[in-house]
């Protein structure tokens, strides 16, 4: 037996000896960091940003304003609208990039001035003097401006129409269409977009308006001060627009009433980091394609935390009670619950080693798993966070306008040309998340 001790030591001896000797180092992703330093083990990236890809930054905006004569009414006396505007203008061009404005309807007209000066010629132009041009050319033409760093927004009113001249030969026509024609006019604009990489984001707000409100028919309705929505597209590439959404909606005084985002991510999330060091209960260790050596005894279940980052999904879809309530958790020969919870809520007070360090930081939300039994020597769980958009801008929808007063709070049709974009960006994956993790007693 002593034999076998020195044996054993030697061995080990020599080993540690070796590897002080040969410098061996791991690096899976051959990006020149450790995979003990490396955030992102898996993927090459420079060291600076610690092991991960570093995400692009806009380098330029373009702000177009919606100048057609139905948007008049925004542009009334001590409407939000102008503050609402202004004041994204000038935020976005001091906090995040400079800021070009240009005039959009039938033409586009250059705004000649700065960030700073639409306030004033709010108040001493007027504004609201094209034809209308047809929604799904304006954000053609609106796309056609976001560059590989650039991002472009329209502010409008959001109304799928057809032009006068279609109007006057059939006054029911935009009714009779708007699920079809003029649906399909948005998905393929926007489908276009989607192959060529870029997403796209949408934000609700709501205005006094004071004008004439032009119905569906083109008839006329005065309105006073009645609250209209109004709506901010942002279309960019889909590697830099959640960061520059981020930064939107870190802005202290933007605050839309509701928001959309389409194809942010257009696969499942596939990703997560196993955080021995965070809320651990039981006796498990780490292993490959998931949790090891498992000892469950009656009354103490076994529990284990999955850092991920779910940046690149919409806000809704990051909301805990949302993630709550929509998770799905299976598992083949064990059985298993699943909480998402936020830094704050996780027990991370014996986080030590610098990779569980970084992991911890760069996950958004923490899962934890809680395993009661397991009736096999191997279990394989799957979770999964169902595709689920936000139906809001059903409720934000009229299809019959000619009694503007009654449903001033909705938009003629927004119902299909929301319809039409999400259409646009359908995937064949209906997952948000779709996580595998392997059991091993």
């Amino acid at each position: 037996m002593k034999i076998l001790y020195r044996i054993f030591f030697f061995s080990l001896a020599f080993s540690a000896s070796a590897a002080i000797l040969c410098g061996c180092r791991y690096d899976q992703d051959k990006d020149g960091l450790d995979d003990e330093q490396d955030a992102c083990v898996k993927v090459a990236g420079p060291s600076k940003n610690q092991g991960c890809p570093i995400p692009p930054e806009v380098q330029r905006i373009h702000l177009f304003l919606d100048n057609s004569a139905s948007m008049a009414g925004y542009y009334g006396p001590a409407t939000d609208y102008k503050a609402i505007v202004t004041d994204l203008a000038v935020k976005m061009d001091r906090e995040i990039k400079a800021v070009d404005i240009t005039l959009i309807a039938d033409e586009t007209q250059p705004f000649r001035g700065s960030a700073t000066d639409l306030s004033n010629a709010f108040a001493t132009t007027k504004f609201s003097t094209q034809r209308g041009s047809e929604l799904h050319k304006m954000l053609t033409a609106v796309a056609k401006r976001a560059g590989k760093r650039e991002v472009a927004l329209l502010v409008t009113d959001g109304i799928l129409s057809f032009p006068d001249s279609a109007i006057l030969r059939d006054r029911e026509i935009n009714v009779n269409n708007a699920k079809s024609t003029l649906k399909n006019d948005i998905y393929a604009a926007f489908s276009d977009l989607r192959h060529a990489g870029y997403a796209a984001s949408l934000y609700a707000f709501q205005s006094k308006f004071s004008g004439t409100y032009y119905t569906y028919q083109n008839g006329h309705v005065p309105l006073k001060g009645e609250m209209r929505p109004f709506y901010l597209w942002v279309i960019g590439q889909q590697r830099l627009l959640p960061g520059f959404d981020a930064r939107l909606e870190a802005i202290s005084s933007f605050h839309p009433a509701a928001v959309m985002h389409f194809g942010l991510t257009n696969a499942a999330l596939h990703d997560y980091q196993l955080l021995p060091q965070v809320s651990k209960l039981g006796h498990w260790a780490k292993a490959d394609g998931g949790i090891g050596d498992v000892e469950i005894i009656a009354g103490q279940p076994l529990q284990a935390a999955l850092g991920i980052d779910l940046g690149s999904l919409p806000p809704y879809a990051r909301n805990l009670s949302y993630l709550r309530s929509h998770i799905e958790t299976t598992c083949e020969g064990c059985t298993v619950t699943a909480t998402v919870v936020t830094h704050a809520m996780a027990d991370s007070s014996k986080l030590k080693t610098s990779k569980q360090l970084l992991a911890f930081s760069r996950s958004s939300h923490v899962l934890l798993l809680r395993v009661t039994a397991m009736g096999l020597p191997e279990a394989s769980i799957k979770l999964v966070l169902p595709m689920r958009y936000d139906n809001w801008f059903q409720a934000w929808s009229t299809m019959d306008d000619r009694d503007i007063k009654s449903h001033a709070a909705q938009t003629f049709a927004l119902e299909h040309l929301v319809q039409g974009v999400l259409d646009a960006y359908d995937t064949r994956s209906k997952n948000f998340i779709e996580f595998n993790l392997k059991l091993r007693k």
